[in-house]
């Protein structure tokens, strides 16, 4: 199981009730993880991929870091997952 770690900034803090964490996860994709984090954060998924949009949100980001790679903007739900990926979601 990977093990992520996911940092929280701007007003998602107010959703998860902290800046930073470290999850094991199952989840392979970033849509699986939105799905896992959702269980956990009642309302975390409206807030990235909105019921009446069905896709990713513009008006929030998900930054991924992975070593030996530069840092990107996620904008596909199937971006696959790896241990020691570092995320931020704003």
């Amino acid at each position: 199981m990977p093990l992520l770690h996911l940092r929280y900034a701007t007003w998602i803090i107010t959703l998860t009730g902290k800046w930073e964490e470290y999850l094991e996860t199952e989840s392979k994709t970033m849509l699986e993880l939105i799905c896992e984090l959702d269980k956990i954060y009642p309302g975390f998924k409206d807030v990235f991929i909105p019921p009446q949009i069905g896709k990713l949100n513009i008006r929030t980001a998900i930054n991924l870091a992975r070593s030996g790679m530069p840092t990107k903007g996620v904008i596909d739900p199937e971006e696959k997952l790896f241990d020691k990926d570092m995320l931020l979601f704003y």
